[in-house]
């Protein structure tokens, strides 16, 4: 009878939790906004010369930056956040 319990409990508890999951915001605004503090998250990223555009879910990175490392680490931040469908890299590293 104790182990009937229990699985109804944890029967319940996992309804609960799939009850309060919320979507994903898919906005272009929510993309940016979670592309942005993903690379922030970075260490060794500069972004004072890297523009952000994001349209139907498709990333633009433009600008300048200081190594092919943080151009890399850059486009592969972009690429992991969750809501970009595709990154177009328009970086150019600076000499």
């Amino acid at each position: 009878m104790a182990r009937f319990f229990t699985a109804l409990l944890l029967v319940l508890s996992l309804g609960a939790c799939l009850r309060t999951a919320q979507p994903m915001d898919s906005s272009d605004a929510a993309v940016k906004a979670r592309v942005l503090s993903s690379l922030k998250s970075q260490s060794g990223v500069n972004l004072r010369y890297v523009t952000i555009d994001v349209t139907d879910s498709v990333v633009t990175l433009s600008g300048m930056v200081s190594s092919l490392r943080e151009k890399n680490l850059i486009d592969r931040a972009a690429r992991q956040t969750k809501g970009v469908d595709q990154v177009i890299v328009n970086l150019i590293v600076s000499e």
